[in-house]
């Protein structure tokens, strides 16, 4: 839910009942979601090892610069006015669950940036990820060759 105040408070943070309301500087928006309530299950344990195992391979200075840089340039698309990206590891992880939807024999939970080299995933670098139609093109995205 998109909230508006007529005179715009600033900073304001929190949780209150049962929601969280928090401010994105980007888009000058309050947002306000309703807390989850989250129950333990399988997929929870198998999302948790993936997240883990990404967050192990930790991409280099360039590659996460190259992200940054496309993060700018894919808000300004005309389909992403309303649900702009804020940063750049989302993108990221678009582009790595896209490519297991891709190459459905790829295993999140066990890859390792050896085995990015090897197999020369789309995912080496964000120019791979975009030709690949993990992302989608934007003027300019051939520069963006830094790998992994």
């Amino acid at each position: 839910m998109r909230v508006a105040f007529k005179n715009m408070i600033n900073g304001y943070t929190g949780k209150a009942d049962d929601s969280i309301i928090y401010y994105i500087r980007r888009t000058n928006s309050f947002y306000i979601k309703k807390r989850p309530h989250i129950t333990h299950g399988a997929n929870q344990d198998d999302f948790q090892a993936i997240m883990q195992n990404l967050r192990r391979l930790q991409p280099d200075f360039y590659y996460k610069e190259d992200f940054s840089f496309y993060l700018e340039l894919y808000n300004q698309l005309p389909q992403n006015k309303y649900t702009p990206c804020n940063r750049w590891n989302n993108l990221w992880m678009k582009a790595m669950f896209g490519m297991v939807k891709l190459l459905p024999e790829i295993d999140l939970k066990t890859i390792t940036k050896q085995d990015i080299h090897d197999q020369d995933l789309p995912c080496l670098s964000l120019k791979q990820a975009v030709d690949a139609g993990l992302l989608p093109k934007v003027k300019g995205y051939e520069r963006f060759d830094n790998e992994i």
